[in-house]
């Protein structure tokens, strides 16, 4: 009876025991699925930023966690997620056959290189967006005379330097490209406050002024450059860490005459120095390079000169090296981007600056680090040789003498590669589907080249040495995958940053502080004269109205009377003029070669 009690008691306690594992089973079977489910939330969270407007609702829904791969594949989108640190054959074959069907040159060119020059050689596989050579480019016919301000830069006896010197001198000279140096020369420092920080701008000297008074002002600035030509130094030297060129001052005091412009200092002078692989390749390479090879290195000489120019002027003008900014709401304080942004619409940049000549340019917005990294990283578009070629033909220069720079458009834009250390990630983005195999071949190739140095590339048309890019290693402890996601054309060319303004508006500012007013507006009648905010307006007195054209709300040192219509005072930050200070004299503007 005992034993049978004890058999009975033990088939229960069995029986118990099983039930509780079979809860406790569904239990953690349950709980990993949960893990499951918050591990896709949350790679779709981490990357719905960098999904197609209107894919947010498909494509989320498609995610697949399987090791560490991520897939996004529905019928209509493409984004692929590989890991660098992946296994190549199990990506291989999760992946159609075709990018198996590489040409060898193809794949042993992407084999030896991280970082972002494999990357756009891999977009740019056999030139298919014609970034390296364009048999359909025009060659030059420039004839304009070069610019005195470059008088004193020492250049050979042959012809290689004319047509980039013909570029850079067009960028001085006509007149809806000087007014950028209107306020460089004219504007009085100011400050307010952005973001509760203090900052010093320009104010514009064209707001408020007849159409006579801006030709003076065109006047003057012509006077200065010429007086900048034989008050500036420019100069090769060897090469320098990671620029191109640098301007600095120099205690020398500039070669003023009486005729000179009056708004120039006269004790500090600036120098700008140029890398000598500049001048190497137009005396030992320049001759025997393609027309495309031609006009890369001689755009890139003509704007990076110009840049120099631009920060020389500021000196002369200043007498030291602590650049105020332009407009109050740029990205940063630095003239040179911001005439490269007026000019082009963004911000140049050369790719393999280790190679002989220019290789490959490409673009970016120019944008505030910070806020660029706030909105996914960096992003870099292609620029194909037909934008670069038609600045050395005369009828774009007509163009740009009528209509203003902002007449040429950025190139369009057929891929683009953005930086993102949030998510450790290369992100591609393009509207052809071929750059996907491309980008998987390169990531296959990585992986099975490890960390062993690659025999030397067969391929000529794609030979960088080793000093272009991070070792692996440091690629992959810094963005260790590649997203690609394909995008219409039309997508592809919206910026995840604000882009700036590329021309000064014409708008008014306070005569009596020159405090910059983009909501004022003018309204004239037979009698007086009534000025008005959107969308609350302002009212004025006649005796105000006399002493300033346009109302700011600075206080009684510039305005007898100024009261809103709702009847109580304003709270904007006032404006104050901001007086220079002495910079010292090694710091020094450069123009860096890449900034990624």
């Amino acid at each position: 009876m005992f034993l049978l009690e004890f058999w009975a008691s033990t088939t229960v306690w069995r029986t118990v025991s099983c039930l509780a594992f079979v809860l406790l089973g569904m239990l953690t079977f349950n709980s990993w699925r949960t893990v499951f489910a918050l591990l896709a939330q949350f790679h779709r969270s981490a990357l719905s930023h960098c999904l197609p407007e209107n894919a947010h609702n498909g494509i989320v829904e498609h995610v697949f966690i399987y090791g560490n791969h991520i897939w996004y594949n529905p019928a209509s989108q493409n984004i692929t997620f590989f890991n660098t640190m992946a296994s190549p054959t199990s990506l291989q074959a999760s992946h159609s056959s075709s990018h198996s069907a590489l040409p060898p040159t193809q794949r042993t060119e992407l084999r030896r290189y991280g970082g972002i020059n494999a990357l756009i050689a891999a977009c740019n596989s056999d030139d298919r967006f014609k970034l390296l050579e364009d048999d359909a480019v025009r060659s030059g016919n420039l004839e304009n005379p070069i610019h005195p301000v470059f008088s004193s830069l020492a250049l050979d006896k042959t012809s290689n330097y004319i047509q980039a010197m013909r570029f850079a001198s067009h960028l001085l000279t006509h007149e809806s490209l000087l007014i950028f140096f209107i306020p460089l020369l004219y504007g009085r420092q100011l400050t307010t406050y952005m973001d509760g920080v203090e900052r010093t701008y320009l104010s514009d000297p064209l707001a408020n002024v007849s159409n006579q008074q801006q030709q003076e002002y065109l006047d003057g600035v012509r006077e200065a450059l010429h007086c900048l030509g034989h008050s500036t130094r420019i100069e090769f030297v060897p090469p320098l860490h990671r620029v191109y060129a640098r301007t600095k001052r120099t205690s020398t005091k500039p070669a003023h005459t009486t005729k000179c412009c009056s708004r120039f200092q006269r004790m500090w002078s600036p120098c700008i120095e140029i890398v000598d692989y500049f001048k190497t390749y137009y005396e030992k390479g320049y001759s025997n390079a393609s027309r495309c090879e031609q006009f890369r290195h001689d755009f890139l000489f003509a704007i990076t000169l110009v840049h120099e120019i631009i920060h020389a002027f500021g000196v002369l003008q200043r007498g030291n090296l602590y650049e105020p900014y332009i407009r109050a709401d740029d990205p940063n304080a630095e003239w040179g981007w911001a005439w490269e942004n007026f000019m082009f619409g963004c911000i140049i940049n050369p790719l393999q600056r280790s190679l002989p000549g220019t290789h490959l340019l490409m673009r970016k917005i120019w944008a505030d680090d910070q806020a660029a990294k706030a909105a996914g990283g960096k992003e870099y578009y292609d620029v194909p040789m037909a934008w670069i070629a038609q600045w050395f033909r005369e009828e774009t220069w007509h163009i740009v003498a009528e209509r203003g720079p902002a007449a040429i458009a950025p190139p369009t834009t057929h891929f683009k590669i953005q930086s993102s250390e949030r998510l450790g990630s290369w992100i591609i983005s393009s509207d052809l589907y071929d750059v996907k195999y491309d980008l998987l071949a390169l990531h296959n190739l990585w992986k099975a080249r490890g960390d062993n140095p690659s025999p030397t590339l067969p391929n000529k048309a794609y030979t960088p040495p080793v000093a272009t890019s991070p070792p692996l290693p440091a690629v992959r402890s810094r963005l260790s995958r590649l997203l690609w996601r394909f995008q219409s054309t039309e997508k592809l060319q919206k910026s995840n940053v604000k882009i700036p303004v590329r021309e000064r508006r014409r708008v008014m500012t306070c005569t009596g502080c020159g405090q910059f007013l983009p909501n004022m507006g003018q309204r004239t009648n037979s009698s007086t004269q009534q000025l008005t905010q959107d969308p609350q307006g302002l009212l004025i007195s006649d005796e105000a109205m006399a002493e300033c054209t346009y109302l700011c709300l600075c206080g009684p040192s510039c305005h007898t009377t100024a009261r809103s219509r709702s009847g109580t005072p304003s709270s904007n930050a006032s404006s104050k003029r901001s007086h220079d200070s002495d910079g010292a004299e090694d710091r020094s503007y450069k123009r860096r070669k890449t900034s990624i």
